[in-house]
């Protein structure tokens, strides 16, 4: 049986890795109470879940807000997702056949997002295709720590993508690339070229902000 702490949980993690609770947003558990009818005790002890692994975070004499990155800290944290990234993928290894064909499809489908010129969609879809990798690597480290860093980061990606939108057709030949080296089994290699597509958006986001 679901308890009420595992169900607000549950639902304010998909809120914040959705997006519909924003990074920096702050959250209460009375209206939050409120709104999952429930009485505030499951509601501050789910908080206090998402507090520790990371999703949110207390602002002194404030409250809690979800978790943001500092923008002079931006690049470094790409720099730190894109090691994570590499990691994840150098682990994989069996589960390989069964990436393929999920990882083309969402490529595909970003090729297509951007040449319809649809930023959020392709912003979406490059997400999960990351997703998908990480979730499939053995660790399930690479993959909480990589969601957590991602939620910090949604507003910086926005506004990388609305910027650097006619540019990501180069995104897609990366991915591409990194399909090939997973098809031949060559981990070592498509990790690196994960944690260098990183790298790049690290290096745009110096000059950007």
């Amino acid at each position: 049986m679901v308890t009420n702490r595992q169900r607000v949980y549950v639902s304010l993690k998909q809120d914040i890795m959705n997006g519909t609770l924003r990074s920096g947003e702050m959250i209460a558990d009375r209206p939050l109470a409120e709104k999952y009818q429930v009485s505030r005790t499951p509601v501050r002890e789910a908080i206090q879940q998402l507090k520790a692994e990371g999703f949110l975070e207390v602002e002194p004499n404030i409250g809690t807000r979800v978790a943001m990155v500092q923008e002079d800290r931006i690049p470094a944290t790409y720099e730190l997702l894109g090691r994570i990234e590499q990691g994840g993928v150098e682990l994989l290894s069996n589960v390989l056949p069964k990436l393929i064909a999920p990882l083309t499809q969402l490529n595909d489908a970003y090729r297509d997002a951007i040449e319809k010129s649809l930023w959020q969609e392709a912003m979406n879809i490059d997400r999960e295709f990351h997703q998908v990798m990480l979730r499939r690597s053995p660790s399930n480290y690479a993959s909480k720590f990589a969601d957590i860093l991602r939620v910090q980061l949604r507003p910086t990606e926005s506004r990388y993508y609305q910027r650097q939108f006619p540019k990501k057709i180069e995104a897609v030949e990366d991915h591409a690339a990194l399909i090939a080296l997973l098809t031949n089994g060559k981990q070592a290699e498509a990790g690196r070229l994960a944690r260098r597509h990183r790298m790049k958006q690290a290096k745009v986001l110096r000059k950007m902000l």
